[in-house]
């Protein structure tokens, strides 16, 4: 019998649970994240609870073991949040020993959500089968990571390629005088229904749709010239709304005689991306392992 985990995957606007043995989804679960971090915490820790309770005669033993894929960037020692503009009562909080005490499972881990849904992509969705793949999800905000051979790249901090700064113009951050904007500024849900002033499920405008698009074909060529993947896989609420023939056209112009135009693809995984990725964190790390010992 496979070990069961327990995965999640907290967004800046919902929450994703589920039971996995690492190949299927077992059991799933959607909610509104809380902005409350204690609230948030203790409605994990109920999902859990829940399921454990509802355990049938057939059905396989309770999970060993946890993995959550979080919206922000994680400390280097994997225990909290040290940045999350959508969650920022989350920040600074001991998140891993709390859901640790909480669960009391085996192991667990913490990984950033875009991290995690990169990977599920990678391995199970629109990336898989090439060799170097880059992610961007554009949500409430804009994440992404590279992914080679199925692994995520190794670095130093994480990636934020929502957070790179592409110019000057209307912004709340000030440098020296001049106005910043980042990625996230410019194409991020939450940014998108400010200027629009209404949700974006009501802007209809092909005109408005059509000036995200051109905004999102400038992301990815930047992105490509620095990640220089073989595939370029978009997921996010936003990305439904693109214009796409427009978008590969751009961003084929704009690279002109760059040597390797990469495929841009829509997510496969879709909402599940990110539970996905949590689920292959613990695998693809015994791989590694595995592989390193080999070749020790």
């Amino acid at each position: 019998m496979k070990d069961l985990s327990f995965v999640f995957d907290v967004g800046g606007t919902n929450t994703r649970a589920a039971v996995t043995d690492g190949e299927r989804l077992l059991k799933k679960a959607t909610w509104p994240t809380p902005v409350d971090y204690e609230t948030g915490v203790q409605r994990l820790t109920e999902q859990l609870e829940l399921w454990r309770a509802a355990k049938g005669p057939g059905d396989q033993a309770s999970p060993s073991r946890w993995v959550g894929a979080v919206a922000g960037t994680v400390h280097l020692d994997g225990r909290s949040l040290v940045r999350a503009p959508h969650l920022s009562d989350w920040v600074g909080q001991p998140l891993w020993s709390d859901l640790n005490r909480r669960f009391k499972l085996r192991s667990g881990k913490l990984i950033n959500d875009a991290a995690a849904a990169a990977l599920g992509e990678a391995n199970k969705g629109s990336g898989r089968g090439f060799n170097i793949v880059a992610y961007l999800t554009i949500g409430t905000g804009v994440g992404g990571a590279r992914v080679e051979h199925g692994h995520l790249t190794a670095s130093a901090a994480g990636f934020e390629p929502g957070h790179q700064l592409i110019g000057q113009a209307v912004s709340d951050k000030r440098d020296n005088g001049r106005q910043l904007v980042t990625v996230e500024d410019l194409i991020s849900g939450t940014a998108l229904a400010k200027r629009a002033s209404r949700p974006l499920t009501e802007v209809k405008e092909v005109k408005f749709w059509r000036t995200v698009t051109l905004d999102t074909a400038l992301a990815i060529h930047n992105l490509i010239l620095t990640w220089s993947p073989d595939v370029v896989v978009l997921g996010g609420s936003v990305t439904k709304q693109l214009q796409w023939p427009l978008l590969r056209q751009t961003v084929r112009q704009q690279l002109g005689s760059w040597p390797k135009q990469p495929v841009i693809k829509q997510s496969k995984l879709k909402d599940l991306a990110g539970l996905w990725g949590a689920s292959l964190v613990l695998y693809l790390e015994q791989i590694k392992v595995k592989t390193d010992e080999q070749g020790a």
